[in-house]
């Protein structure tokens, strides 16, 4: 799957005047329950939850909130199959993200998008990658505000020492990403330890 962004800063958002619409919805997914959203602009939430998705909501609002929300089931179904389908469905389509955060936070999702399925990186090697060798905390942060998580492969990430290390969906949520991109390698590649 080919994926496109737009970025929007804080600082950008704050200084519009125009009001971003978003359509948004809950469904299930085969990594559990998923919150997804989009502006006119693309793909702009994916959280996944394990309760009646409330927290994932307030999550959205959190991170748009100037923004005019609107549930849309049938509106966010195509969005939805788009997103996960098999692997071997995914070569001919391309999916734009409009993202929201600041410059720092931006620099990490991006660079987050280069990281090759079943393929896992340290918070220090991306720090590193980023130019940014001495903010491994602050990139760690950005990681878990990633707002559209699995597409911006945030649970490839772990620590300096291959440990796991959190996820905001879940350690369990996060080993089972992992597995299931291990399963779907080419022969030949790397597995993730």
């Amino acid at each position: 799957m080919l994926i496109t962004t737009e970025t929007t800063t804080t600082q950008q958002l704050d200084r519009s005047a125009e009001p971003i619409h978003i359509i948004y919805g809950n469904h299930p997914t085969p990594f559990g329950p998923a919150l997804i959203a989009f502006t006119p602009r693309g793909l702009c939430h994916l959280d996944f939850f394990d309760d009646d998705g409330i927290a994932a909501l307030a999550q959205l609002r959190k991170n748009w909130p100037q923004a005019n929300l609107c549930e849309d089931h049938s509106a966010t179904t195509t969005l939805t199959q788009q997103v996960f389908a098999p692997p071997s469905q995914h070569d001919s389509q391309t999916l734009r993200l409009h993202l929201r955060g600041t410059d720092f936070q931006l620099k990490v999702w991006l660079r987050l998008l280069h990281i090759p399925p079943g393929q896992l990186i340290s918070y220090q090697e991306l720090a590193q990658a980023i130019d940014q060798p001495k903010a491994v905390r602050a990139v760690g942060g950005a990681v878990g505000r990633n707002p559209i998580c699995y597409l911006i492969p945030c649970h490839r990430v772990v620590r300096s020492d291959g440990s796991i290390g959190g996820y905001r969906s879940g350690i369990a949520r996060k080993k089972t990403l992992l597995v299931s991109e291990a399963a779907h390698q080419e022969p030949g590649t790397d597995t993730p330890t």
